[in-house]
């Protein structure tokens, strides 16, 4: 009886090891059904440097690496043109940032600049207001539908423009 009970045994652990290996529990799917996510993290500085100098420097609150692009939230960038560019969310593809929500522009002349959605383009140091934008530095105040401003060569390119310039002349009158 014992030899009988050792033979069934040995028996049921075969048959149980031969089901379990040949049935796929998983249901595989070859669409992306969970976005997989490379590296997250949070409260981080990231520093643009060359052999000579630092380029840029930009801050997240937020963000993950899916795909080879970063999704950011909470963004913060500055270089030698811009004092601020802030964001609520930024993607970074490539040389381009893509910002959505609460968008401004601060340069360090005093010039500041204001949309909902815009991208800029690092190597050529052109930033697009995709979005109505609204522009303001000292008195003057300019909005419009889209705009190209480029941060070199301090040239701005709108469409549909309305704006309130203080000319020199009026300001000495003024006084």
């Amino acid at each position: 009886m014992g030899l009988k009970l050792e033979l069934f045994i040995v028996a049921l652990i075969i048959g149980t090891s031969l089901v379990t290996m040949s049935v796929d529990l998983h249901k595989h799917n070859n669409a992306k059904s969970i976005t997989e996510v490379e590296t997250y993290f949070t409260d981080t500085t990231f520093t643009e440097v060359t052999t000579r100098k630092r380029v840029g420097m930009s801050f997240a609150k937020e963000g993950w690496r899916e795909e080879g692009n970063l999704h950011l939230r909470g963004f913060r960038y500055r270089n030698e043109e811009i004092e601020r560019l802030l964001a609520d969310k930024a993607d970074l593809v490539g040389d381009d940032i893509h910002l959505r929500g609460n968008v401004k522009l601060y340069r360090y002349d005093g010039f500041r600049y204001f949309t909902q959605r815009g991208v800029y383009h690092k190597k050529s140091g052109v930033f697009e207001a995709l979005e109505p934008f609204r522009a303001y530095m000292d008195g003057n105040m300019l909005e419009g539908e889209t705009m190209r401003y480029n941060t070199r060569t301090k040239r701005l390119y709108a469409m549909m423009v309305h704006g309130e310039i203080e000319l020199e002349n009026d300001r000495k009158d003024a006084q």
